[in-house]
C-alpha cells in the first residue's frame, strides 16, 4: 500500500500482506486516529473518527485502485469485520 507506507513514514513501499511485520492488531476499543482497518492481502483504511456513540460507523480514508484516488469514506463497523477486516497500529520505532 503505496497510502499506508507514506502515512506511517515507511522507508519502503510494503504490500498489505507485509502489515503484520510492521502492526500489533489491537481491539476496536484501543484504536485512535492513524490506525487501520486492514484485510491482510487484499486492502486497508485509515481510521479517522466514529461517527455515532455505538461506534457502529467510522470514517475512513482509503485509496483504491479502480479510481486511482484518495477518498474519505464511511462505513460499518460490522460489515468491515464481516468482511475479513482487523485492526492494526504501526509498532513503535518502525
Amino acid at each position: 500500500s503505496g497510502l499506508l507506507t507514506r502515512c506511517w513514514g515507511l522507508p519502503k513501499k510494503i504490500a498489505t500482506r507485509d502489515i503484520p511485520k510492521f502492526a500489533d492488531k489491537i481491539s476496536l476499543e484501543e484504536i485512535r486516529q492513524g490506525d487501520v482497518f486492514a484485510k491482510v492481502g487484499s486492502h486497508v483504511m485509515f481510521f479517522i473518527a466514529f461517527l455515532d456513540d455505538e461506534k457502529k460507523r467510522v470514517s475512513i480514508v482509503d485509496s483504491t485502485r479502480s479510481t486511482g484516488k484518495v477518498s474519505v469514506r464511511e462505513v460499518s463497523v460490522d460489515e468491515l469485520f464481516a468482511k475479513g477486516y482487523e485492526i492494526y497500529r504501526k509498532k513503535p520505532g518502525v
